[in-house]
């Protein structure tokens, strides 16, 4: 599948407020600062009510990332879980291409993106320092960088004060590989809030 979500090696992701709902929703931009489409979570009745009382951590999720007419891209799903359930990622027509699963570190946070065959393809890193995530290839090279907190030349262009970058410094990537890096690497800064 050819998208133009994922035609772009830069997203602006501009959240959306929502004082009374659970739910997060995102608008992403690419870098001419053109609406490519939107991050939405999906949140059932009974985790709105047990969020109430449970950590998030233990919680299921499930995001949807779609294109500006509306068409999913990719989503992105994880389980009840005590212990670190894998993040599971899957293609516009539902078949699972991935998934990520949180590496213990003393220092810092490590989350690896395997493929299918179980290979990792992309470690992303939590600084700790500077409100950013590292996105390394299986080698160890730095191929991405994902700001929490941006506030970069185009940063009044957005709606809220909530607004972060998503830059891969690739080009050498298959589609399939392209979307679980990026859906991953998305979904692990919301994870880590």
């Amino acid at each position: 599948m050819n998208s133009i979500f994922f035609d772009s090696n830069t997203f602006f992701i501009d959240k959306k407020s929502n004082h009374f709902k659970y739910e997060s929703y995102f608008r992403v931009f690419n870098e001419n600062g053109n609406h490519v489409g939107f991050i939405i979570e999906e949140v059932s009745s009974l985790q709105k009510i047990l969020s109430h009382f449970l950590n998030k951590n233990i919680l299921p999720f499930r995001f949807q990332i779609k294109d500006c007419k509306g068409n999913l891209q990719s989503s992105v799903f994880k389980g009840w879980t005590l212990l670190g359930s894998p993040i599971i990622i899957k293609n516009d027509q539902n078949i699972t291409i991935g998934y990520v699963k949180r590496k213990p570190k003393v220092f810092n946070l490590v989350f690896k993106i395997y493929n299918q065959n179980n290979l990792v393809i992309a470690s992303v890193i939590d600084s700790f320092s500077n409100y950013s995530l590292h996105i390394v290839d299986a080698t160890g090279k730095v191929i991405g960088k994902f700001n929490e907190k941006w506030d970069g030349e185009l940063s009044g262009f957005f709606s809220t004060a909530d607004k972060s970058f998503l830059s891969l410094k690739t080009n050498a990537m298959d589609f399939s590989s392209k979307c679980m890096l990026l859906s991953g690497a998305l979904i692990i800064d919301k994870i880590l809030k």
